[in-house]
């Protein structure tokens, strides 16, 4: 069945999410739950061309849905357009502003244009919503912790929920934050605990010949 071979998919695309979205039929011929749930399948596979396919589809089948805006805000920022997605993730706070995954993702698009100041409105916002968003926590933390409030970052991180912990962009973000602060060893240490990361790697072998001066 189509049920089926969705949640098949799903399941493969934690391990081989290429081969999960070649399991998949076009957007448009599965319905609307289907084309929601293969667009994150191709986001995992990263072919954001195709996942804005299958969100658009979804979207036009369910307009008032805010979750399809969001993924679609996500497929677009994949593809480098990001006003494109920062309309989409306003739109789905606008269907649901309760949601605060639209307000973090938003935070992002902010954070990585250089207004540190509107990204932590969001972030704030986000983990104070009727549906809080994890990933608000340690992103607003990495900023504290760049302007040396680590109290409060504290705080934030111990809000973080156990599964998301060992997430390694958490990591590395905490990480380039403590190294932002002058602080090598406290990013080394982060850095230790998923140091088979490529990007972790990386950064360890960057930070090395500073990590005894902090």
């Amino acid at each position: 069945s189509l049920g089926t071979g969705i949640a098949a998919a799903m399941r493969l695309a934690a391990t081989d999410p290429q081969a999960a979205l070649a399991r998949l039929e076009p957007p448009g011929r599965s319905g609307f739950m289907i084309d929601l749930n293969a667009a994150d399948v191709a986001i995992a596979a990263q072919d954001y061309r195709a996942a804005e396919a299958y969100a658009r589809s979804a979207i036009q089948e369910r307009p008032a849905f805010a979750y399809a805006h969001q993924i679609l805000g996500n497929a677009l920022v994949g593809q480098g357009r990001t006003a494109e997605a920062r309309a989409a993730f306003e739109q789905a706070l606008t269907l649901d502003p309760g949601a605060g995954d639209p307000l973090t993702a938003r935070g992002r698009l902010l954070e990585g244009a250089g207004d540190r100041e509107a990204a932590a409105r969001d972030y704030e916002a986000a983990t104070q919503a009727r549906a809080p968003s994890a990933e608000a926590f340690w992103r607003l933390a990495a900023l504290h912790i760049e302007d040396g409030r680590r109290a409060e970052a504290g705080q934030l991180l111990a809000q973080v929920p156990a599964w998301l912990r060992g997430d390694p962009q958490l990591a590395l973000r905490l990480a380039r934050a403590e190294q932002a602060a002058g602080r090598s060893a406290d990013a080394i240490r982060r850095l230790e605990k998923i140091a088979d990361h490529p990007e972790a790697r990386a950064l360890l072998d960057e930070l090395a010949p500073a990590g005894g001066s902090d």
